[in-house]
C-alpha cells in the first residue's frame, strides 16, 4: 500500500509449486499435455518448457562455481577482443592488426597458412589468390614484419601452430628477436594439437610420439624464456564445425587434454607445470542456452580431470579462447550472420571466456571488408561497455534451467568422455572410425533437420530476400599481394641453416639459431629429426556449413538467369478467397524461393477454370495451385485439366498434404508433388531444378 511503512513479506504470497503450473498449463485450451511442450535436442535431452527450484535442489556444482575458482583478481575482468587476419602478406596482416589494436582489439590471431607444411592434405581449405590459404609466415622476416609495431608487452598473442609445436614459434622468437625484442613479454597462448590436426586434416607428417616430443620442448623453453605463454593451446573448434553436440565436444576435448596431459607427465612435465600452461579454443553456436550450458559445463569438467591428475585448485581453471561458430555462417543475406555472430559473442562472455573473436559477417564469401571487421570488433565493444558484461561475474547464474542443464550436460558428457577413455583414448577413436561415426551421425541429423526446415536458417533456407547469388568466391583483389614463395627469398640460406647440429635437449634453441641465420619454415620441417615409421591416417571429419546446400541451389539459379536471360520462376495460382489463402500462399513463396526461384503470387480467382488460365498466361516454369483443403477435391480435376489442355508438359504442384489415397488420385489427374509444412524443402527444390535444367 503507498505511504505504508510496513516492508512486504513473501510469505503473504502461496508459494506455487511446478505442480500447480502443471495443471495450470493443461487446463489451457489448444496447449496440449505440458509434456508435448518440451523440446528434444540433438544432445539427447528433453528439453522441459520450464524449470523450478525443485528441479535445481539437488545439484551440487553450485556450491563449486567455475567463475569463482581462485586466481589472481578476485572480481570479474573484461575478456579479451581478438583480431585475427586472413591476409596472406605479411605487410598486409600487419595493416591489418594495427588497425584492429587502433580501433581497441587487445589481442590478435596470426593464422599460418598450414599448406606451408609438407606432407599435409589441405584439400577442404578455402584457397585464397596465390594457393594461400592464411598468413603466409615463412620466415623470420615474416613474422618481424607481420608484427612491426605491434604492442606485445600489452597486447595477447594467439597463435595455433597446426600439427607441429617448434618450427613455427622458432620463426617467432627469431623474428622478435630481429626487432630487437624478447619473448619474456609475450602473453598469449601458441602451441600445436596433433590430435586435432590428425582428425581434421587425416593424416599427419610424423608419428604421434615424435609431435609430442616437440610439444614438451616447446613446453619447457616457453616455461623458462616466455612465461606469459600457455604452449599447449587444443583446439575444440574441430568437433564443433564437424557437427557435433555439445556432449561430444566436450567429451572430445576433455580427451585430447588427457591425452596431451598424459604425453607431458611420460615426458618428465609434472602437472603443476602444463595444467597452468594449457589453453582451449572453441567455438560457440547459435543456441544460447545450450552453448552456455556448455561452456559452464567445460569449466566444471576440466577443474574435474585436472583433479583427477592430482592438480592442485589454482591449476584448475582453464584458459577458454572462444570463437563465433562457422557452422551455421552464411554467404546468402550475409546481414544475418552478424546478429548471429552477436548473440554467440554473448554467450560467450555470459560464459567466462578469457577472449572471443568475432569473424567478419561476410567472412564465408572471401575476404572480409573494412566495414565488416569493424562492426565485429564494436559488437564486442557494445557488450563491453554498453552492456555492461565485463562488470559481472557468472552473470547467468542461478537461473534455474540452466543450472539443470549444465548438471546434465557435464554428466553426460563426462560419461561420454570416460567410454573414449575406456576405448583407448582419442588417438584410438579416431583410429578406428568411432568418433568420426558419432559426430557424423550427430551432423546428419543436423542437416536433415535444416534440410527440411525444422531448424530455421534465416535467408538460407527460410525468410529469403536477395534471390540473385552467385557462388562464394575469393575476388581478385582484397587480400593484398601476395609474397614471393619461400624457394625464391631462401637464396641459398637453406643450405647453411641446415647445418645447424639438432640436439633434443636444445631442440628449440636449434631451431631459432637456424631461423636467425634465414632458415624458411620448410628448411626447419627438415631439421627435424626424421622417423621412418608414417604417422597415422584415418578418414577426417567433414566440415561442411549448413548453408551449403541452399548456396549451391541459389548458385544454379543465378547462374541459370545469367545464361538464359531470364529468372526461373514460381507461379501460385489462387483458387478461392485470397484471404485465407494468404498464409498458405507466403509459404509456398518461401518454399521455393529458398531454392533460387522467383515466385509471383497470381491475384485470387473464384472458379479453378480462372485459376488455371491465368496460370498459363504467367509463363511460368512451375505452377502452384493453392486453395483451401475442403475446395481441393473439386479444384484439382478441373485445374489440372485446363492447364495440361493447352500446355501438356506443365508441371503443377499443389500447396498441402493430402491423404495417401487422395495423393494418388491427385496425381493421376496430374498433379507432380505437394507442398506442406514439414515437406523436405532441399530435395524438393533440387529436383526441381533438375527437372528443369538448372543443376545436373
Amino acid at each position: 500500500m503507498a505511504g505504508s511503512s510496513r516492508s512486504l513479506q513473501f510469505d503473504e504470497f502461496t508459494p506455487a509449486t511446478h505442480e500447480d503450473w502443471h495443471k495450470a498449463a493443461a487446463s489451457l485450451p489448444r496447449t496440449g499435455t505440458p509434456e508435448s511442450l518440451s523440446t528434444a535436442t540433438l544432445e539427447g535431452l528433453d528439453l522441459q518448457p520450464l524449470y523450478s527450484a525443485e528441479h535445481s535442489a539437488g545439484l551440487q556444482h553450485p556450491e563449486f562455481m567455475p567463475a569463482l575458482l581462485p586466481r589472481a583478481d578476485a572480481g570479474p575482468r573484461p575478456w579479451l577482443i581478438v583480431q585475427s587476419s586472413a591476409l596472406a602478406n605479411p605487410g598486409d596482416v600487419n595493416s591489418e592488426l594495427l588497425e584492429g589494436i587502433r580501433q581497441g582489439s587487445s589481442a590478435i590471431q596470426l593464422t599460418p597458412d598450414y599448406s606451408l607444411n609438407p606432407g599435409i592434405d589441405v584439400t577442404q581449405s578455402a584457397v585464397a589468390p596465390g594457393g594461400h590459404r592464411g598468413n603466409v609466415l615463412e620466415s623470420a622476416d615474416d613474422f618481424a614484419l607481420a608484427l612491426d609495431s605491434v604492442p606485445l608487452e600489452k597486447t595477447t598473442l594467439l597463435m595455433q601452430c597446426g600439427a607441429h609445436n617448434l618450427p613455427l614459434p622458432a620463426l617467432l622468437v627469431a623474428g622478435l628477436r630481429r626487432q630487437g625484442a624478447e619473448p619474456d613479454k609475450l602473453c598469449g597462448a601458441i602451441g600445436a594439437d596433433p590430435l586435432a590436426w590428425l582428425a581434421t586434416r587425416g593424416s599427419l607428417p610424423v608419428p604421434v610420439d615424435a609431435l609430442y616430443d616437440e610439444q614438451a620442448a616447446w613446453l619447457r623453453w616457453a616455461r623458462e624464456r616466455a612465461p606469459g605463454i600457455d604452449a599447449v593451446f587444443l583446439n575444440g573448434c574441430v568437433w564443433h564445425e564437424a557437427g557435433g553436440n555439445a556432449v561430444q565436444e566436450i567429451a572430445c576435448s576433455l580427451a585430447n587434454a588427457t591425452a596431451t596431459l598424459r604425453a607431458m607427465l611420460a615426458r618428465d612435465i609434472g602437472i603443476e607445470e602444463i595444467a597452468p600452461r594449457m589453453a582451449l579454443s572453441i567455438s560457440v553456436g547459435g543456441d544460447i542456452l545450450m552453448e552456455l550450458a556448455k561452456l559452464r559445463a567445460l569449466r566444471l569438467l576440466w577443474a574435474q580431470m585436472i583433479e583427477a591428475f592430482d592438480g592442485p585448485l589454482d591449476c584448475q581453471l582453464p584458459t577458454i579462447h572462444a570463437r563465433t561458430g562457422r557452422r551455421n555462417k552464411s554467404a546468402l543475406d550475409p546481414w544475418n550472420n552478424m546478429l548471429r555472430s552477436i548473440l554467440e559473442a554473448l554467450t560467450g562472455a555470459m560464459g567466462g571466456c578469457d577472449s572471443i573473436l568475432v569473424e567478419p559477417f561476410d567472412v564465408t564469401a572471401g575476404p572480409s571488408s573494412d566495414l565488416a571487421r569493424r562492426h565485429a570488433l564494436n559488437q564486442q565493444h557494445i557488450l563491453q561497455r554498453e552492456a555492461g558484461l565485463a562488470r559481472t561475474l557468472d552473470p547467468a547464474g542461478g537461473s534455474w534451467t540452466l543450472e539443470v542443464l549444465t548438471d546434465w550436460l557435464a554428466r553426460e558428457a563426462w560419461s561420454m568422455f570416460q567410454d573414449i577413455e575406456g576405448r583407448g583414448g582419442l588417438l584410438a577413436c579416431l583410429r578406428d572410425g568411432s568418433i568420426l561415426r558419432d559426430l557424423a551421425a550427430v551432423a546428419q541429423q543436423r542437416a536433415m533437420r535444416n534440410a527440411w526446415r525444422r531448424d530455421v536458417q534465416v535467408g538460407s533456407n527460410q525468410f529469403v530476400d536477395n534471390l540473385d547469388f552467385e557462388s562464394p568466391g575469393l575476388p581478385e583483389n582484397g587480400l593484398g599481394s601476395a609474397p614471393a614463395s619461400a624457394l625464391e627469398r631462401s637464396s641459398g640460406s637453406a643450405r647453411a641453416a641446415l647445418q645447424v647440429d639438432y640436439c633434443p635437449d636444445s631442440s628449440f634453441i636449434s631451431l631459432v639459431e637456424a631461423a636467425a641465420r634465414g632458415a624458411t619454415l620448410q628448411d626447419l620441417l627438415q631439421i627435424l629429426p626424421h622417423d621412418s615409421t608414417e604417422g597415422p591416417s584415418i578418414t577426417p571429419l567433414n566440415c561442411i556449413r549448413l548453408a551449403a546446400p541452399w548456396e549451391g541451389l541459389r548458385a544454379n539459379a543465378s547462374a541459370h538467369r545469367r545464361r538464359s536471360g531470364r529468372a526461373a520462376k514460381v507461379y501460385i495460382a489462387l483458387c478461392g478467397e485470397a484471404a485465407p489463402l494468404h498464409a498458405r500462399a507466403s509459404f509456398v513463396s518461401d518454399f521455393f524461393g529458398a531454392g533460387g526461384f522467383e515466385c509471383t503470387v497470381g491475384p485470387a480467382h473464384d472458379t479453378a477454370e480462372e485459376a488455371g488460365m491465368a496460370a498459363l498466361s504467367a509463363g511460368a516454369d512451375l505452377i502452384v495451385l493453392c486453395a483451401r483443403d475442403g475446395d481441393y477435391p473439386s479444384a484439382v480435376p478441373v485445374f489440372c485439366s485446363v492447364v495440361q489442355k493447352r500446355q501438356p508438359d506443365a508441371l503443377i504442384y499443389l500447396a498441402g498434404r493430402p491423404s495417401d489415397e487422395v495423393e494418388v488420385a491427385w496425381r493421376k489427374a496430374g498433379v507432380v508433388d505437394f507442398v506442406y509444412v514439414g515437406a523436405g524443402c532441399l530435395s524438393i527444390n533440387r529436383s526441381l531444378q533438375q527437372r528443369l535444367g538448372l543443376a545436373s
